[in-house]
């Protein structure tokens, strides 16, 4: 990492270690540089950017970005609220299941938000099972109710 931000030619690093102690080396390594962190793995989300990653890039930034950004404005106040970690642990939650079957599942949210887009994928995967839809479903309630909860202004297609 500190040969990589010494290049001065790199300025993005999607981090997918999912170890924070792993990512707090690396952040360290390329501490006043102009190498930007961006940690892929939810879970190790908020304790990345407390360590001084640059921002998230997770597949759900593909699905619901809204809150994301609502998160990472909450984290840049500095303030630990009660609101903050009920994000994130939701935030967590969803993430488990929207990993199953990705890319076709983020297609399908994103459908359901009004983008008119086929689920097409270029991997190959099973048909999801209804057990399955029921839980892009439910992520899409839990979406709904979380933004309105913390006043988030839900985009729309």
């Amino acid at each position: 990492m500190k040969w990589l931000a010494s290049t001065n030619r790199f300025l993005f690093h999607k981090d997918t270690s999912c170890d924070i102690s792993a990512i707090k080396q690396k952040l360290k390594a390329i501490e006043g540089t102009s190498l930007g962190f961006y940690n892929a793995h939810i879970p190790t989300g908020v304790d990345s950017i407390n360590a001084g990653a640059r921002g998230l890039a997770p597949i759900s930034a593909n699905l619901y970005p809204e809150l994301l950004h609502f998160l990472l404005e909450m984290l840049s106040d500095k303030v630990e609220t009660k609101k903050l970690k009920k994000l994130d642990l939701t935030l967590d939650l969803m993430d488990t299941i929207i990993h199953h079957n990705y890319p076709y599942t983020a297609k399908l949210f994103i459908g359901k938000r009004g983008l008119q887009i086929k689920p097409n994928c270029r991997t190959p995967r099973s048909i999801m099972s209804n057990h399955d839809l029921n839980k892009i479903e439910t992520i899409m309630k839990v979406f709904i109710q979380l933004s309105e909860e913390l006043g988030i202004q839900i985009n729309t297609y």
